[in-house]
């Protein structure tokens, strides 16, 4: 057990260590692409500005990036918290922001190198390789592009201006798990072609600011035309109590007698099924963006009837469960 932890240890610092040699390759590639030096491909996107302190922390957590620990007392309970941020707050004392903004690139790595290895398979129907800052726009005749538009969109909204830096955080990844079969500078090219289409991809479809994009139809109106509020059962009004012969108040009378006899004798109801307003909202929105980021020409009104025709077949599909 004691060689196992030591043998973590090691590649954990041998990771650390090859992760930032390869992020200079990276930041200077991107930056020979905002600055359009050395023959760049022209963008004309306003690209945000990438954080090099948390560029550099991020690629040292790199390899603890899913790592979680616990307590002794309360395994039970599975209670886990996020490695990364502990090393941040407890070790290097670092600002709540940076501390916020960090988890936030690490939340995205997931998605964001699924994206980039999309791009990077396309890449590799070019052989050789461009060079990177010679790239020409690609072309993806077989690729669903509405789809990848959904999944590049909700990539770079749960960013936001975070998602340059994540980005280069995703192709030092992705320049770590080249492919061995190719020569180092060939996959290394490829990797950084690859972030140079998916530069374009953004370009061509006007996703750069996709994570200011309002919706069509707001929280309130959704909930309201959805009919998302749970309906208000009316109150139960007590029976007032009668006087007696003798002036003291009857608290007892047939009615309420009837009631306890039937409630004994009655099976009782299920409990209704408690709805969480807050999450249903949640969750149709996040539905209308996707089909805003999949059809940007959609109207409101196509939007609508789209949500109300899931909403229809989601009802169902409930009911026939039950």
């Amino acid at each position: 057990q004691q060689r196992h932890s030591d043998i973590l240890e090691y590649n954990w610092n041998v990771e650390c260590a090859a992760h930032i040699q390869l992020l200079p390759i990276v930041l200077q590639h991107l930056e020979e692409l905002q600055t359009q030096t050395c023959g760049a491909p022209e963008l004309t996107i306003p690209l945000p500005s990438i954080d090099t302190k948390l560029s550099v922390l991020a690629a040292q957590l790199l390899p603890f990036a899913r790592l979680r620990y616990t307590f002794p007392n309360k395994v039970s309970t599975k209670s886990y918290n996020v490695v990364s941020q502990y090393m941040l707050k407890e070790g290097l004392k670092t600002k709540n922001t940076d501390v916020n903004s960090m988890d936030t690139i690490l939340q995205g790595l997931e998605a964001g190198t699924g994206i980039l290895r999309q791009f990077w398979e396309l890449s590799r129907t070019t052989a050789p390789p461009l060079p990177p800052t010679h790239g020409t726009p690609l072309d993806i005749p077989d690729v669903d592009v509405p789809q990848l538009r959904v999944e590049v969109g909700m990539w770079m909204r749960q960013l936001k201006t975070c998602w340059m830096t994540c980005l280069a955080v995703c192709a030092v990844s992705q320049l770590r798990q080249q492919d061995p079969l190719e020569q180092d500078q060939i996959a290394r090219l490829r990797v950084l072609q690859a972030t140079t289409h998916l530069l374009q991809f953004l370009q061509t479809h006007a996703l750069h600011d996709c994570w200011t994009t309002k919706p069509l139809i707001h929280g309130k109106e959704l909930t309201k035309v959805l009919n998302l509020l749970p309906p208000k059962q009316p109150k139960q009004k007590k029976a007032k109590p009668t006087k007696q012969a003798n002036g003291t108040k009857d608290t007892t009378s047939n009615v309420d007698n009837i009631t306890a006899l039937v409630a004994i004798t009655l099976p009782k109801p299920k409990p209704t099924k408690r709805i969480n307003v807050g999450a249903m909202i949640g969750y149709y929105l996040d539905l209308e963006i996707r089909w805003m980021l999949r059809y940007p020409q959609g109207t409101r009104e196509e939007c609508l009837s789209y949500l109300l025709e899931f909403q229809k077949q989601k009802d169902e599909q409930e009911n026939a469960d039950e």
